[in-house]
């Protein structure tokens, strides 16, 4: 029973120190920060990669997670971009 709550406070003490060393770090720190602001847009790109299945489908795991998540975050930022741009579209629309 010991060894498992020293291990859970190693474990701990560890993530934390691992989080304030990718906060230090410019371009993780925003990456994070995006992907905490659009956890919904992301989750819902991930309930539809079905669609795609056949794209990652691989026999290897390792692949087929690295390639399953790059389409989720990747279709999730291009959706983002596209969403902004009519946005912009609307408002300068609006101005005029």
């Amino acid at each position: 029973m010991s060894v498992s709550v020293l291990e859970a406070v190693c474990g701990t003490f560890a993530i934390c120190s691992l989080c304030k060393a990718l906060e230090e770090n410019k371009q993780i720190k925003d990456l994070m920060v995006f992907i905490g602001r659009h956890t919904l847009l992301i989750f819902s790109m991930h309930c539809l990669d079905w669609i795609a299945v056949d794209a990652w489908m691989n026999h290897r795991m390792w692949i087929r997670n690295v390639v399953r998540t790059g389409m989720v975050l990747g279709c999730s930022l291009l959706f983002y971009e596209i969403k902004n741009a009519a946005c912009h579209v609307f408002e300068r629309h609006a101005k005029n």
